[in-house]
């Protein structure tokens, strides 16, 4: 039965790993010319997918749905982890301001509790789009998920 898979990611994949497309034929077993074939227009076997998902640790079906390379999830995933930081800098350094306006005079005890319940609602509001965000991604199938058993 052939099946058809994103060419443009695996070419990535192979690229990622710095295979030549005769590489890529010796470490799943497939011949030059298949690997050649499937690159060029994506039908494949049953059997050629699930070598090629192998030996990238994919499952099958992430070959077919042309996810992102890992290299790209990695930095996606980076990027969210950043903007965790950010999100604990930006707090740490507001509630330093509520604090220092607090302790000077400039704010009153009621309007500092006010301030800091905002400060703390922004944050948890924003820590959970940020995992909202992630696990869309995995749910969307845009982070790969590691191959766990046989296909």
């Amino acid at each position: 039965m052939d099946m058809k898979i994103n060419t443009d990611f695996l070419k990535s994949l192979r690229q990622e790993k710095g295979w030549s497309q005769e590489q890529l034929a010796t470490v799943t077993g497939l011949s030059l010319r298949t690997i050649q074939r499937i690159e060029a227009d994506g039908s494949c076997s049953l059997e050629s997918r699930n070598a090629l998902a192998s030996v990238f640790e994919l499952h099958g079906a992430d070959l077919e749905k042309g996810l992102v390379s890992p290299d790209q999830q990695a930095g996606a995933l980076l990027g969210l982890r950043y903007a965790k930081y950010g999100i604990i800098i930006g707090l740490a350094a507001a509630t330093i301001g509520v604090a220092v306006d607090f302790f000077v005079g400039d704010l009153s005890a009621k309007y500092f509790g006010v301030a800091l319940g905002v400060l703390g609602a922004v944050t948890g509001a924003t820590f959970a789009l940020l995992g909202t965000i992630t696990q869309w991604l995995r749910l969307k199938n845009k982070i790969p998920s590691k191959q766990t058993s046989d296909m």
